[in-house]
């Protein structure tokens, strides 16, 4: 492929957290001065402060159930996730490194969980969307969690929630562009 692409990368929306700051990413791909792509990621500095601003929690809302799932995350899943992504992070890797970093158990990557809740949409999602998500709480593995689904705006709002405490661990919502 030869076409010339046009990156920009920039820093957005430093406002406060509950557990610090956070700053998003935002990265616009144009091919012939059209946008193709763009991607933003949202970052946490813990402890540190940002002005008072807009706030990180997204206006989601699961009323009638479109579609649901269930899934099994087994144990291996942040091992497999690291294998193919390349993010060898130790709290997805194993109990005994996710307890160096505080937490009890290794956790699934919240990419992987975004990625999982998108294939059980796929075939129902419009040619070209937008998907935001708010990582709630970590999914600790291995465990049992749900996708719900409801209609809003055209698009969805989902919920992946922890099949036994019903606990939110991503919030989202798909818009049609």
């Amino acid at each position: 492929m030869s076409e010339k692409l046009d990156l920009e990368v920039w820093a957005s929306d430093l406002r406060p957290h509950r557990s610090g700051a956070t700053v998003d990413l935002v990265a616009s791909v144009r091919s012939r001065g059209d946008e193709v792509w763009r991607g933003r990621s949202t970052y946490l500095a813990r402890g540190a402060s940002a002005p008072e601003g807009s706030s990180t929690d997204l206006d989601v809302t699961i009323g009638d159930v479109a579609q649901a799932a269930v899934w099994r995350v087994p144990d291996d899943a942040g091992r497999r996730y690291a294998k193919v992504s390349g993010d060898v992070n130790p709290i997805h890797l194993s109990g005994l490194t996710a307890k160096a970093f505080g937490f009890k158990r290794a956790i699934a990557h919240g990419m992987w969980v975004k990625a999982r809740a998108l294939a059980a949409l796929s075939g129902r999602l419009p040619p070209s969307f937008s998907v935001d998500v708010a990582f709630k709480k970590p999914l600790f593995l291995p465990s049992t969690a749900t996708l719900s689904t409801g209609a809003r705006d055209g698009g969805w709002d989902l919920a992946v929630r922890n099949q036994k405490s019903g606990q939110d661990h991503v919030l989202g919502r798909i818009r049609p562009l």
